[in-house]
């Protein structure tokens, strides 16, 4: 069955996530943020616009590098999803740049070697991936 992104994702969600994604602390907000980083990892999926916009939002990139960081490993899965979705939809060197100098790449090396062949998949396309 295939559901068309449009009708999920409609015009306009993406910028009040960025909002959210700036103000939101792994202290007390874990729950919110881990639905918060499967909406922008699924909303940016094959629209290179979306992608770029999110990961050239440096201040959101770094909060979803320091989420990637923190104890509860269902954060830190979704987080490296969320980088390498943005590396390989947005195709954009600059994004990557900005994932590698805010500290995202070992993120993304970590999904390597995860025991989910999806999340290996995941994040050996956003390692080899053309920009």
């Amino acid at each position: 069955m295939y559901i068309d992104r449009r009708i999920c994702f409609p015009p306009g969600l993406l910028d009040p996530c960025l909002r959210l994604a700036e103000q939101l602390s792994v202290l007390n907000a874990q729950p919110v943020i881990f639905k918060l980083l499967q909406t922008l990892r699924l909303s940016i999926e094959g629209d290179a616009e979306a992608a770029g916009r999110v990961g050239g939002a440096s201040a959101v990139v770094a909060r979803v590098v320091e989420w990637g960081a923190a104890e509860t490993q269902g954060l830190k899965a979704e987080s490296a999803r969320l980088l390498a979705a943005l590396v390989k939809h947005s195709r954009s060197a600059d994004v990557m740049r900005s994932i590698v100098a805010l500290g995202g790449m070992p993120h993304l090396t970590t999904m390597i070697m995860s025991s989910h062949v999806k999340m290996v998949h995941e994040a050996i396309v956003s390692a080899v991936h053309e920009v």
